[in-house]
């Protein structure tokens, strides 16, 4: 009877062993995530950040001016240059514009630019309106849509580019910055005689 007992208890724990088995088995594979698609990306939330990262060189891209005049990044090239992607309809964006007004009240004139390249702003007269409305007086560029795929898309705005007088990129940072972050940067510079 012992015997019958242990073959009985040996069958019903192999039994239950390969029942284990095959749930686990076919549950692991009902909760295998299956392959998703990404949401559309928002002009706040394109692709992920790329190539455009700290010691790289900045694209020479064409910057269209809100007066109607071009230039090119690259003219910038022997001047330390801010350059921000921002945008009017960005809550983050406009609470940085006094930081970006007083950075180029402070700096301008010292071989240094603060340039601000607009997204998602398609109407120029509508921009310029913002602008006057907003007491900017920086550079304005409007073609940011056009030209932020060069820098590898942002997941963020404004997305804050603190380049060198060779071209490469000193330091990089998403979301609204102080005065104080764009100074200590320049400062950094400065002293580094970089």
């Amino acid at each position: 009877m012992i015997r019958d007992l242990q073959r009985i208890g040996g069958r019903i724990i192999v039994a239950a062993f390969c029942a284990g088995v095959l749930v686990f088995g076919s549950c692991s594979k009902d909760t295998k995530e299956a392959p998703r698609e990404e949401p559309a990306a928002s002009p706040e939330q394109s692709a992920p950040n790329a190539f455009i990262e700290r010691a790289t060189v900045v694209p020479d891209v064409v910057l269209k001016n809100v007066d109607g005049t071009t230039a090119r990044l690259a003219d910038y090239r022997g001047q330390i240059v801010i350059f921000i992607f921002w945008a009017p309809w960005n809550k983050d964006s406009v609470s940085q514009i006094p930081a970006m007004n007083a950075t180029h009240n402070k700096f301008s004139g010292h071989n240094i630019s603060l340039l601000g390249v607009a997204m998602g702003t398609k109407d120029i007269a509508e921009l310029k309106n913002f602008i006057k409305e907003s007491g900017i007086v920086f550079p304005v560029f409007s073609n940011g849509d056009e030209i932020m795929g060069r820098f590898g898309g942002t997941r963020r705005l404004p997305a804050n580019y603190v380049v060198l007088r060779d071209g490469t990129v000193f330091d990089k940072s998403l979301g609204p910055r102080p005065a104080r972050y764009f100074e200590d940067k320049i400062k950094a510079i400065l002293r580094s005689r970089m």
